[in-house]
């Protein structure tokens, strides 16, 4: 676990995948339960157990012994199970020589303080400290919410995910005998017609490679259920980032007829795609290999866009609790940039189309302030969306251009849309 922690936080890469290999070549089958727990609960309450050691200590210690203390803490803490003098032995024990006494005293300090400290952070009225996020976060939050501790307790919560039957093949209940017969879990999602499931290692095994179902959170699906609204016989689809598929696979599963170009600038993603669509003959959807600021196609057809773009994943908090500790002011002003550069070649080629935008983000750069830029350049037609979005279920912000979803009970990932159709000014 130290190993790994020492890896995760000196690397860039994204903390679930390198979790992902560790568990797959490392962990034996008992222990993987617990130990991806731990590793996301660790960066889950990071702040928390940061605050906490900043009062038993003068001055921070090694990486190797500052990271034990902060398992240790973890551990402690939220851990009730475990026997605090085993937690308190065996991280003693693998600490550095000079750093074992320092490393017993705090972490014996801790286990006496435990309820004490637990009591503090639950009526702490440091937000930060109490639901373990970067201010910044909460500063962005505020404009969009005015039931502020109800959306961050929401993202401080453990994630769940959808699995959806491909309903020209498999129906909803098919999928329910199917999940039952596995063993697996799950509670009905009536809204969007899903399985909510609390983890995706069983289901992954026993169902996603035998039978044809998919996993895609609820506010993603919404993207899908929008497009599929404005389906007609003549319309063509066009996602211009559409690996690794999940839009794709549920408009084709809402709409069979659907006729669907999907595109994407990711060769190797969108080989994932076509793995599906080989698998489960899709039929009437167009792979292209494309890059969407110069799409090699006409404005000659009925074109519905479907710009669901790469962002910072912000509104992923629950699934990336790395992301809690570290607001992403630099890439968002990256990803913004970007974003606006596709929207407005989507707009300039594809005048009067519609284009549904969307964002797994609720940071202001990426989402109004990236429309209002585009506003600047285009008269923007927006498209009322508040039915449609009542209609399964969410709860929203509704701000001048577009819709931030917010916690709903389709335990969704926060997100940004907005549906318009632009010419130029």
């Amino acid at each position: 676990m130290l190993k790994f922690l020492l890896q995760a936080e000196n690397s860039r890469s994204n903390f679930r995948w390198q979790l992902q290999r560790v568990m797959e070549r490392e962990i034996i089958n008992n222990e993987k339960q617990l130990f991806s727990r731990i590793i996301f609960l660790y960066f889950r309450k990071k702040i928390i157990l940061q605050k906490i050691l900043n009062q038993f200590l003068k001055k921070k210690p090694v990486q190797t012994s500052w990271l034990i203390l902060m398992i240790g803490t973890l551990l402690l803490l939220f851990f009730q199970k475990i026997p605090h003098y085993t937690i308190v032995n065996e991280l003693v024990e693998n600490t550095p020589a000079k750093d074992k006494k320092m490393v017993n005293a705090i972490l014996r300090k801790i286990s006496e303080s435990q309820q004490l400290l637990l009591q503090q952070i639950a009526a702490s009225s440091d937000l930060c400290l109490k639901y373990a996020i970067d201010q910044s976060y909460i500063r962005e939050l505020k404009k969009i919410t005015v039931d502020l501790e109800k959306e961050l307790a929401y993202l401080d919560s453990e994630p769940n995910f959808q699995i959806f039957p491909y309903l020209p093949r498999l129906s909803f209940s098919d999928l329910q005998s199917i999940l039952n017969q596995n063993g697996i879990e799950f509670r009905i999602q009536k809204n969007l017609e899903s399985f909510e499931v609390g983890s995706l290692a069983a289901v992954r095994r026993k169902i996603l490679t035998k039978f044809p179902a998919y996993i895609q959170n609820s506010s993603s699906h919404l993207v899908s259920r929008i497009a599929a609204h404005f389906f007609s016989d003549q319309r063509i689809f066009l996602d211009v980032a559409a690996a690794p598929g999940s839009k794709t696979i549920a408009l084709k599963s809402l709409q069979p007829k659907a006729r669907i170009v999907a595109s994407d600038l990711n060769f190797k993603r969108l080989s994932l795609l076509e793995d599906f669509q080989k698998r489960w003959s899709l039929k009437r959807v167009s792979l292209m290999h494309a890059d969407a600021l110069s799409l090699p196609l006409k404005d000659d057809a009925d074109y519905f866009l479907i710009a669901d773009l790469s962002c910072t994943s912000t509104g992923t908090l629950r699934k990336n609790p790395d992301l809690k500790s570290c607001f992403p002011e630099k890439e968002a002003k990256k990803q913004a940039e970007l974003q606006l550069k596709i929207l407005t070649a989507l707009a300039t080629k594809f005048p009067k189309k519609p284009i549904l935008y969307s964002v797994c983000s609720f940071l202001e750069e990426e989402t109004e302030k990236v429309i209002k830029g585009l506003n600047s350049a285009f008269n923007l037609n927006f498209i009322e969306l508040d039915r449609l979005i009542a209609r399964f279920g969410f709860n929203y912000s509704h701000k001048e251009y577009g819709y931030y979803l917010l916690s709903s009970e389709n335990k969704n990932d926060f997100f940004y849309l907005t549906l318009f159709s632009a010419t130029p000014r």
